[in-house]
Parts: structure tokens; sequence; C-alpha cells
């Protein structure tokens, strides 16, 4: 409620500031504001009376009141009531405080409805199509034997422009901007009577409003009343009645100063709402593309994830690695075989002799030597399968990581992502460099598995002809198997030569998969989070858009208002301070009762006060 009224304060004192110029300014040490919400039909809603005590220094202040409620709105500082004498213990400080109160008001306002000519309820107008006037009608109730306090009441709308048309007012002016209409009028209810009637004042205490509408809406209407109708000092007919056409003048002056200052308030706003739009359209993109980031950023983060859940099982090959060194042993054995096999076929000829033996135990010792070159055979084939199928899975996310470090705008982030990619580079090579060796290890003993096999295919036609001559053969070809085995025994060892450095690679691949995850999942949730602050800049940025542009719209509206009422408003003061002028007697005794009127609660006879009121006329529909 209280942001309401200041923003009443505001709107109206735009309104009156014309007929607030010709007032000398004083250091009042009490300022007091009556703010009225009204029905549409402009019976009385709330009364709230807010009231500034300027300190001037003093720490205690004692001030008078009949509010009801008080309370301090702005700050900590007590006071102490005793009847209607309050005393703030202010320690310098202004006092800034609102009641309520239920004494009649000065001005009361009456407002009727009328559609086509026919009286109607603003509640049952709403909705309706056709020609619609809005009477206000102002009664001064603050009369004083055949005169009454010299009231001027400043009355602002604002009427849609779509759907509405051919606006009109009484005693003011409509001024349109393409969107919007300001509708600004002047009253002075009982200045007609005081002044006998003077036919220049007549209905100077009612304000008409008629437009067509295709569907009526209820209008805001506020309005500003002062007593300060002029000061003695403009009415001093002895020694000062040359230089009333001199303050007129400096009013005219002072009007022409806001005209001009409307126009630049009204190309301010204009650029400022330009410029903002290209703000605006810069904003939205910002959103678009951190929205789609962080979608593509997802779809390389699971993939991400994917290869690091992968890497744990490369575990079971450092189990194939040392099969290899099992078997590297097993051969060394097999030549002390080979040995004394060549040393009993040396000491015995005979077919049924100890050699048969040996051989039927080297024989065996063969076969089970050729199962496990076969079993070890498979399992590095299904190393090279798994090994391959890594390095595809690597190169398929390096493809990504290029993809995602060509779209990425952040230069932080792209130099996160090109680190990533690098590392993996470089772990694909030396992957694919090591799966290059592994097949030529898997060739070498695919050789040697052809030369056992034959070797075994001759020892058993040796064991069955078993005689002096197949000992010379078997000799022979224990020789070539020995020579066979050697061949194994290089090719094992240049296997585990080459395979050596790949635990630690593997190893390093585990652990940079591991580290790469979780910098992907931080960089994926700063996506995810950014995006989601974009989202948030876009929305206020809206609401900011839309605020500038009536800021536009209301800054062009009051300059062509200043305009109109420069022109009409200044005239019809002007015509006020004639008609004044002429009044001779009553013109002093209005004067009189202008500065008697210093509050509408209560005030100290000591000290200086001011007092306006502020009129909302509001729907029975709004919120309070």
């Amino acid at each position: 409620m209280k942001k309401q009224y200041k923003t009443l304060i505001t709107l109206s004192l735009c309104a009156g500031m014309a007929g607030s110029l010709i007032t000398p300014v004083y250091a009042y040490e009490k300022d007091e504001t009556v703010y009225i919400t009204l029905h549409e039909n402009g019976s009385l809603k709330e009364v709230i009376v807010g009231d500034q005590l300027k300190a001037d220094g003093e720490k205690q202040i004692r001030d008078i009141s009949n509010l009801k409620n008080i309370q301090n709105v702005n700050g900590d500082e007590n006071f102490k009531q005793n009847g209607e004498t309050l005393v703030w213990d202010n320690q310098g400080h202004d006092i800034y405080y609102e009641g309520t109160s239920s004494k009649e008001l000065p001005i009361k306002m009456n407002i009727s409805y009328s559609l086509n000519g026919e009286s109607i309820t603003p509640q049952k107008l709403k909705g309706k199509k056709g020609t619609v006037e809005i009477k206000i009608h102002l009664e001064n109730l603050d009369k004083h034997e055949d005169l009454y306090t010299p009231f001027v009441v400043t009355l602002a709308s604002v009427l849609p422009t779509d759907g509405n048309s051919e606006i009109q007012v009484t005693n003011g002016k409509v001024v349109s901007n393409g969107k919007s209409n300001a509708i600004v009028a002047v009253a002075a209810p009982g200045l007609y009577e005081s002044l006998d009637k003077n036919a220049l004042l007549k209905d100077f205490d009612t304000i008409t409003i008629r437009y067509n509408t295709e569907k009526f809406e209820s209008l805001p209407i506020y309005a500003m009343a002062t007593p300060k109708l002029l000061e003695e000092s403009d009415l001093d007919f002895d020694s000062r009645f040359n230089d009333i056409s001199s303050q007129l003048q400096t009013l005219q002056n002072a009007s022409s100063q806001l005209v001009n200052g409307s126009g630049e308030l009204a190309s301010g706003s204009n650029q400022l709402s330009f410029s903002y739009r290209q703000f605006d359209s810069g904003i939205a993109k910002l959103l678009e593309g951190t929205g789609t980031l962080a979608k593509q950023y997802q779809t390389l983060d699971q993939g991400i994830q994917t290869l690091a859940k992968q890497s744990e099982s490369f575990q079971s090959i450092t189990t194939l690695l040392d099969k290899l060194s099992s078997l590297s042993s097993a051969t060394q054995a097999l030549d002390q075989g080979i040995a004394t096999l060549k040393q009993s076929v040396e000491v015995s000829s005979d077919p049924n002799s100890e050699i048969n033996k040996k051989l039927n135990a080297l024989q065996t010792d063969l076969t089970t030597q050729q199962q496990e070159l076969l079993a070890l055979q498979s399992s590095m084939k299904q190393l090279q399968v798994q090994l391959q199928t890594r390095v595809q899975s690597f190169i398929g996310i390096s493809q990504q990581l290029e993809t995602a470090i060509a779209k990425e705008t952040q230069e932080e982030q792209k130099a996160t992502l090109q680190n990533i990619k690098a590392q993996l580079d470089t772990q694909i090579q030396e992957l694919t460099n090591n799966l290059q060796q592994l097949a030529q290890g898997m060739n070498i003993l695919e050789a040697k598995l052809a030369v056992i096999a034959q070797d075994m295919n001759e020892l058993n036609v040796l064991s069955k002809q078993m005689n002096e001559s197949v000992i010379s053969g078997l000799n022979s070809a224990i020789n070539e198997f020995s020579k066979g085995n050697e061949q194994l025994k290089q090719g094992l060892a240049m296997i585990q030569k080459q395979t050596a450095n790949l635990p630690n690679l593997l190893k390093q691949f585990v652990a940079g998969s591991k580290q790469l995850s979780d910098g992907s999942t931080k960089v994926n949730n700063a996506l995810v989070f950014m995006n989601q602050s974009t989202n948030t800049l876009y929305q206020a940025n809206t609401q900011i858009k839309q605020a500038i542009g009536k800021l536009a719209d209301g800054a062009v509206a009051l300059q062509k208002g200043m305009l109109q009422f420069d022109k009409d408003g200044i005239q019809n003061i002007s015509s006020l301070s004639t008609i004044l002028k002429n009044a001779g007697d009553k013109a002093d005794r209005l004067i009189q009762l202008s500065d008697e009127y210093k509050t509408f609660t209560k005030v100290n006879n000591d000290i200086q006060s001011d007092v306006k009121f502020i009129y909302t006329v509001q729907s029975d529909e709004a919120k309070k």
C-alpha cells in the first residue's frame, strides 16, 4: 500500500506541477499528505494520513495529532502519547509517521456513469460497447459563511488507444501517443460560489470524460487537491499589482522549461528503448546458445562416463600378460626335456627302452604346450578385439569433443575441452602402437604353433618306427624341435618386451579416464547452471524491457501533455488571477482561508505546515 501511495504522489505531482509553481517554497516543519482510496462511484473506502516532521536540529519534537493507529514508517524512533500530544525522541532525525482518520474530508467526490445517454452502474458497464460518459463532481465541504476554502484539484487518468476513440474531457486535455491516451483536467470546487457565481468559473467543479469504446474497462483515476490557489503576495493590489504580470511571466518561463525537459525525457526514453531491444536480442541468442551447448555436452558426457566404466575391465589384460611370463618359463622347461631326450636316445636304440618312454612323455608335454599356446593365442585375439573396440570408441569420443570445441564460445570451457581431447588422442595413438606390436607377436606365435604341430606329427611317426634309422631321424627331429622351441622362446621374449609397458599404460589410461569423467561431470554441471542462470536473466530482462517500453510511452505522453498544458493550463491560471484581482475583498478573504488551512488533522499554532490530498479511484475488483 505504501508503495502505491508513493507512485500516486509522483503521478499527481506531474499533473499538478503547473499549479504548484506559483506557490512560494517555505521550509515547513510539518508536511502532511492524506491518501484517500475511493470506490468506482466515489464513495469512501479508506483514508490513511502520512506526516513528515522536519527536525531542523531538534532532538525532541512535540507534535499534536488526532490520528489513530499511529506508527513510525521510516525509522525506529519512539514516541510518547498523552491524549493528542505526541513527543518524539527523534535525536535530530526527521520523522515519518502515518495513521488512520475518520474525519470528514474537505473535498467529496461523486462519480456517475452513463452508456449511450442512459445511467448505468460501473459494475454493469464493464465489458459493454458504446458511448461512455464519466462525470466526476467535486463538492467543497469546507465552507466559511459565504466562502469556501479555495481548493484546486488536478485529475489524471490513462485510457488505452486500442478499442477506444473520440475521447473528450472538460476543463482539461487529452493527449495520445498512439498506444495510450493521457487525460489531464483541473477543477476548483466552491470557487464559483465564492466569487458570486462568475460565468468564467461555471462548471469548474465538474470534470466529464466522454469517449466511444468497444469494451468498457475501469479507468484508473488519480487526483490531487491542495488549498494553495494563489499566495497573498499575488493579490497585494496596493503595493504589488504590477508584480502580477511579472510573476505570470516567470510561471510561463518555468512551464517552457518543463516542456523542453519533457521533450528531452521522451527522446532519451525512446533511445533507451531502442538500445535495450538490441540488448534483449543478445540475451535471447545467449539463452538459445547455452541451451544447445548444454544438450550437446550431455551426449558427450554420457560417452565419457561409459568410457570410464569400460576402462575398468582392462584389469583382465594384466592377467593375460602374466600368462606370457608363465609360458616363457614353460619353454625353458621344454629345453631341459629335449636335452634329456637327446641323452636318452644316445644311450639306447631299443624301441622298448627308456627312450620310448621319454618320447611318450615328450609327446605329452608337447601336446600340453600346444594346448596352452592355443589358449594363449585365443586370449591374445580377444585382447586384440577388445583393444580395437576401445580404440574405435575413443576415436568416436574424440570426434564428439572436436564438435563441441567448434561450437563452444566460452574460451575457458574451450581450453578445457581441447586439453581433454589432446590427452585422449595421445592414449589412442599409444593403444594403436600396442595393437600393432601385439599383432606382430601373434603372427610369430601362430608361426611357431605351426612348427610345433609339424614336429608333433613327425614325432608320432618316429615313435611308431622306432629303429636305428628312426633313432637317427628322431635325433634330427629333436634337433629341429629344439630349434623351433628356441625360436618360440625368442618370439615370446619379443612379445614380453613389446608389451612390457602395456600395464603401466593401461593404469595411466584408467586414471586418465577417471579424471576425464570427473572433469566432464563438472563441465556438464557448469553448463546446466549457466543455462539456468541465462534463463533467469532472460525472464528478468523481459520484465525490464516491458517497463522501458511503458516508460518511453509515458514520456512521450507527458511531453505532449505538457505542451498542451503549457498552452491551456497556464492561460486558465492567468484567467483565475484576473478573476481574483477583480474580486477585491473576497480575494483577500480567500487567501486568508488558504493560509489558515494548514492540516487535515491537527498542528501546533507556532509551526508552519502544509497539506495535500491524494485521491485514488480503485476498481471494486482490484486487490488492495
